[in-house]
């Protein structure tokens, strides 16, 4: 098993068993687990002050900067989903959310 990467059937219903997580790495104040869809559980680290949580193509990342695309169908076809935040890049420089 990687160091990042604990299974889905390691979970107890409401808890985790304590023995299976991570039990060759170290958790951080503020890490984060997603599901891979492979029944694995996947850690992000704490992320940098200000920086936000984003999803492009369905992965979770911590950003400190907003992608920039030219309107909502680029943004869409760039990846980003319903929800995502990203700039314009015009002047003014404008922060949309896809819809």
């Amino acid at each position: 098993m990687s160091n990042n990467l604990i299974r889905q059937d390691q979970i107890i219903p409401g808890t985790i068993k304590q023995r299976h997580l991570c039990a060759s790495s170290t958790i951080a104040n503020g890490d984060l687990y997603y599901g891979d869809g492979n029944n694995n559980f996947v850690r992000i680290p704490t992320g940098v002050t200000n920086g936000f949580l984003s999803i492009v193509n369905g992965i979770p990342s911590w950003s400190n900067t907003l992608s920039i695309y030219a309107n909502n169908a680029a943004a869409l076809a760039g990846g980003l989903v319903v929800g995502s935040l990203y700039r314009t890049g015009a002047n003014p420089d404008v922060v949309c959310i896809v819809h």
